[in-house]
Formats: C-alpha cells, sequence, structure tokens
C-alpha cells in the first residue's frame, strides 16, 4: 500500500513518515521544502497549488493520505491570519479533491486540540463542543468538517485526529 504524507518534512509528517516507512509502507511524502531535516528528499508540492497536488496523486496513485501538512500553531503566522486560512483550508480542500478525483482509499486528517478551543469542562472528551478561541483552532475545525463533508457527498472514508501534544 502507498500512502501520501502532506508537510512531511514537518514535525508530525516526518514523525508520520518514518514510523509507516519502518513498518514497511511505501510512502509519497509531499511538502513544499525539498528535503526534511533527515535528509530525505520530499516531492516538492504547494498544496495551495491544487494542479500540482493533482499530478502528484496522479503519478503516484496513494491508496491512502495522512494529511498534517499546513501551518502548525497558533504562533506561526499569527500576524497573517488570512495566510492560515488559506493554507490550511484551501490547502485542506485541495488534498481532499485530489484523494476523491483519484479514488483513494483513506484520509486521515491531523487536526489540533485548539479546535476545541476555551471549554468549560475539566474534561475535554470527543463530543465536547468546538468553540476555537483564534484563527489556527478554527481552520482545524474547518479543516474537520470539510473531511466529514468529503465523506458524506463522496464516501471518502475519512477520519480526523485531534493532537493534543507532539
Amino acid at each position: 500500500m502507498k500512502i501520501a504524507v502532506t508537510g512531511s518534512a514537518g514535525l508530525v509528517g516526518h514523525a508520520v513518515r518514518r514510523r509507516l516507512e519502518a513498518a514497511g509502507v511505501e510512502v509519497v511524502p509531499l511538502d513544499v521544502r525539498r528535503w526534511s531535516f533527515d535528509g530525505v528528499e520530499q516531492i516538492p508540492c504547494d498544496l495551495l497549488d491544487g494542479d500540482a497536488v493533482d499530478q502528484v496523486f496522479a503519478a503516484e496513485r496513494p491508496a491512502a493520505v495522512v494529511h498534517p501538512g499546513g501551518v502548525s500553531g497558533p504562533m506561526v503566522s499569527a500576524d497573517d491570519p488570512a495566510r492560515v486560512v488559506e493554507v490550511n483550508v484551501a490547502g485542506t480542500a485541495a488534498v481532499l479533491e485530489a484523494a476523491r478525483r483519484h479514488g483513494v482509499a483513506r484520509f486521515v486528517y491531523c487536526s489540533s486540540i485548539a479546535a476545541y478551543g476555551s471549554t468549560a469542562a475539566r474534561w475535554v472528551v470527543e463530543e465536547t463542543t468546538l468553540h476555537p478561541r483564534d484563527v489556527y483552532g478554527a481552520t482545524k475545525a474547518a479543516g474537520e468538517q470539510l473531511v466529514e463533508a468529503y465523506r458524506h457527498r463522496y464516501g471518502l472514508a475519512g477520519a480526523a485526529l485531534r493532537l493534543v501534544a507532539v
């Protein structure tokens, strides 16, 4: 099975790529950077370029996608919220669309605890209502909703993981 990993040179994407490779899985590593910090070449791909994402999926034919790619936290680009929305929401839509068009069987979206925002609950469980407090958290909640919509509308088997700490 071949699995595409977006943001494969980043913190989460790199860890996912290494785990998959250690398990003998063929990985399609996508990132805006050509090289990961451990010297592994990535397929250069800007998630905002839907045609480029589509071309990689057409050429590589991944069976599944793990999507941690995007702006990686509330402190990153905090002074440019429109950029955070563009990368995290439009980039996720481009990857979902390529997955749909090329018959990807499974889509795993890396969300964040930031989607919950502030909550009065002592314990945060999956069903806790989302109230993001920053643009980053809002984009992660939006990405989850896109995955859910693609699941319902197009039958793309998708899951969102709300990562707490890396």
